[in-house]
């Protein structure tokens, strides 16, 4: 397979932002499944894979479950990621 990067960047524009998310002690959603977020329906944010120990662990369903100290690898503009990381800190 191969990818044409510049329809991406003419798809994408330089809007798409990578952002690291963390999933602190006291997030509503620690110990929960991840749909239970709603993050794309709610900012549009997709998260693309996780981060244990070192590891990356790609395409995460939404049954996966989030874990204190664990990193989401978030896409999406600056105002959708800047919703998410408050959807994780406040529900």
């Amino acid at each position: 397979m191969t990818i044409d990067h510049s329809v991406l960047s003419v798809s994408f524009g330089s809007r798409v932002r990578r952002r690291p998310l963390s999933i602190a002690p006291d997030s509503p959603f620690h110990s929960q499944p991840m749909g239970g977020t709603c993050m794309h329906a709610r900012c549009g944010v997709s998260i693309v894979a996780f981060m244990r120990e070192g590891k990356a662990l790609p395409l995460p369903g939404t049954s996966r479950v989030l874990h204190t100290g664990e990193l989401l690898v978030a896409v999406g503009t600056q105002e959708g990621l800047d919703t998410a990381a408050e959807i994780l800190r406040h529900g």
